[in-house]
């Protein structure tokens, strides 16, 4: 059994696969090709088809369930979130104002500009 089966049944967002027992046809196709969770993710929706020779249909339809049953609940508002996070001060005051309290901890931040000398 592959990791994507045992995904989609625990995921509560996927009943049509969890009443459909993943039909065993796509199951093999899916154990043939040997593609994972992270593959289905991540393949191009043409490379999953010519890899498990299942419709586009079929394939579309699998990755966004895993897709829904992947993605984390989404519970707390962006206010509940913007409250919970930590900054990073710039140093200069002006800049953390319009950076709405400074450098976001926990992310990637780019900043770019035109150089000065």
């Amino acid at each position: 059994m592959t990791d994507i089966s045992q995904i989609l049944r625990i995921s509560s967002k996927t009943q049509e696969y969890e009443d459909a027992n993943l039909s065993s046809r796509i199951v093999s196709a899916l154990e043939r090709a040997k593609l994972t969770t992270n593959d289905i993710l991540t393949y191009d929706i043409t490379e999953i088809v010519r890899r498990t020779q299942l419709s586009i249909i079929e394939v579309r339809t699998l990755v966004d369930d895993i897709a829904k049953a992947t993605a984390p609940a989404l519970d707390e508002t962006a206010d509940v979130v913007l409250a919970n996070m930590r900054w990073l001060s710039t140093g200069e005051q002006d800049l953390d104002v319009l950076l709405g309290g400074g450098i976001p901890c926990g992310y990637i931040t780019e900043i770019v500009g035109d150089r000065k000398v």
